[in-house]
């Protein structure tokens, strides 16, 4: 330990204060500190915010110390930063921005279409000859102070393709190859001529390019994610809005449940968020329980509350939609239900007693009701045997609803909605029996041409 750090811990609190106050940290000055935690605070109470800056202060002051940096607007900054596979990463715009008001160019960040030969082209010639390794994009600026041209490395289609970008699942480079040169071109500029605006800080399209990570699994072992695979933006985006949707939602139970289903599976949140979008009711189902059971609130009970009130159509509609959950019940809650069934309904109720019933491979996380432990695999339940096997109408029912969510997981989400909109339904659970053969034709013509473009 050094003689000046030992000087100053002996000093008192408030002389201590005045020397850390000539640091330009918010970190490290004690009165920056408590003014970018006002603003934090602030800022986390804020729905104007990305989700992940939401009721998280932390965040929030990194965002904050983020923009000081940068000398930009706390707003914008926070506007253009995002949590990928557990890093933060900014927007392509916002280097772009940052260099070309670093006050280090003259001109405004450009660039150049190169040919193999690094002979100018039209844009359009480098974005339609992805099959020629040598076409590309460079940014470039001029120097403030010399005025000499200063480049960025030249980004090709060799270097693409090399690197795994334009294969993984979802790239962006074969959707909106033009804004990934950009973004790509800025990024490297600045990594090569002024590093200290990034900041050590990746793009966003940095991180989602990124290859494979380990990811360490609940049992202690670690499996090998390919994140580019199964994490689609749109998917998680329209997670977060379908969330924002709803009313009185206890944004840190959702967190610490993602959080949970992830370590369990394997998985990034955004991976889980991906996955449980596919089949938000399901998901959200596994949440409320997963809830219940931390408050103590058993399966069964919960169950029960939602039934016990209806009366003879609302109940009928709750039955045919819940029938998932119902096949997962014990047989005494079944029984409950066979005897309202038959105080309002001549017909025979859809699920006999007895049942054994697998879970689909694709269904979202499972919670103990019991225990509020997420599952990582289908289970089988058994239930007090008395028939133990399925109605006619009800086997019918799953293999319908099984058949839907593999179609949910493999269409384009827009196909699929299309599929159900256009015939005026908002979810499988709304198309009757007697339109199920139908919706299931038209599901599978569109997979069919989905697979063939």
């Amino acid at each position: 330990m050094t003689d000046k750090k030992q000087t100053e811990e002996r000093l008192p609190a408030e002389v201590r204060a005045n020397i850390l106050s000539n640091e330009q940290s918010i970190f490290f000055n004690v009165a920056l500190f408590e003014q970018a935690q006002r603003v934090a605070t602030m800022f986390a109470n804020s729905t104007m915010v990305p989700e992940h800056f939401r009721n998280n202060v932390g965040n929030c002051m990194i965002g904050l110390n983020y923009a000081a940096r940068l000398q930009a607007d706390p707003f914008m900054v926070l506007q253009c930063l995002y949590v990928v596979h557990g890093r933060p990463g900014i927007e392509g715009k916002l280097v772009e921005a940052a260099i070309n008001a670093s006050g280090k160019y003259s001109e405004p960040l450009d660039y150049a279409w190169l040919d193999p030969e690094d002979k100018p082209v039209e844009r359009h010639t480098v974005l339609n000859h992805k099959d020629f390794d040598g076409f590309g994009c460079q940014a470039f600026s001029i120097d403030a102070k010399s005025g000499k041209r200063v480049d960025g490395p030249k980004i090709t289609w060799k270097l693409i393709k090399a690197e795994g970008w334009y294969d993984k699942t979802g790239s962006k480079w074969k959707t909106m190859p033009e804004m990934m040169f950009y973004y790509r071109a800025a990024s490297w500029f600045g990594n090569k001529n002024c590093p200290e605006l990034k900041l050590g800080m990746q793009t966003v399209e940095e991180l989602k390019d990124m290859p494979i990570e380990l990811t360490r699994k609940q049992n202690g072992s670690y499996t090998a994610t390919d994140f580019g695979k199964s994490v689609d933006e749109d998917l998680i985006k329209q997670f977060h809005n379908t969330v924002n949707d709803l009313e009185a939602v206890n944004q840190d139970n959702l967190t610490t449940f993602l959080s949970k289903s992830a370590e369990t599976f394997g998985k990034s949140i955004e991976e889980i968020k991906a996955a449980a979008i596919k089949d938000f009711d399901g998901f959200w189902k596994q949440f409320r329980i997963w809830e219940d059971s931390q408050r103590g609130v058993s399966d069964d009970d919960r169950l029960r509350s939602e039934f016990i009130n209806l009366r003879s159509a609302g109940f009928s509609t709750w039955v045919h939609k819940n029938l998932d959950r119902i096949v997962r019940a014990p047989s005494g809650i079944q029984k409950e239900l066979n005897v309202k069934w038959s105080k309002f309904y001549s017909e025979p109720f859809p699920v006999k007693p007895g049942l054994v019933h697998e879970l689909p491979e694709d269904a979202p996380p499972i919670v103990n009701g019991a225990t509020g432990e997420i599952l990582d695999q289908p289970v089988t339940t058994e239930l007090e045997s008395d028939v133990g096997q399925l109605s006619e109408e009800l086997q019918t029912q799953l293999n319908y609803l099984a058949d839907m969510r593999t179609f949910k997981a493999e269409l384009n989400l827009a196909a699929y909605n299309r599929v159900l909109m256009v015939r005026n339904y908002q979810s499988m659970n709304d198309v009757p029996p007697e339109k199920q053969d139908e919706i299931l034709a038209a599901m599978s013509s569109e997979l069919d041409a989905q697979n063939t473009s």
